[in-house]
């Protein structure tokens, strides 16, 4: 059982087109699936040790720092969510692709875009 907040994991929404949401569980139970689902300004990374990580709106990122993330940055110019992509530590952090004119990446983040 993890010690993380309920709304980890669930980075992207089926119904949303897997666009990057704010998963935060607005009622505080994770098994109703009701995720706040506005657009996600914010990528948290759990821990150092771990890939857990999670999405957060601007009105959702005062309560997941509540549960001291390892790491928090904008999704704006970064490569969050696209597959493949892994959090690069710094300051600020942010989420890159080693190879950005990878075909397979590239494919797969158009087929995202569908």
């Amino acid at each position: 059982m993890s010690d993380l907040p309920a709304h980890v994991g669930r980075q992207t929404d089926q119904e949303t087109g897997w666009a990057l949401v704010c998963n935060a569980t607005p009622d505080g139970n994770p098994h109703t699936d009701a995720l706040c689902g506005k657009p996600a300004i914010h990528h948290i990374r759990w821990k150092e040790s771990t890939t857990e990580n999670g999405f957060a709106c601007d009105g959702h990122l005062g309560y997941a720092l509540n549960f001291g993330p390892f790491d928090v940055h904008s999704v704006e110019d970064s490569a969050c969510g696209m597959p493949g992509a892994h959090w690069v530590t710094g300051r600020p952090s942010h989420c890159a692709m080693d190879v950005l004119d990878d075909e397979p990446a590239l494919v797969a983040a158009a087929e995202l875009t569908r």
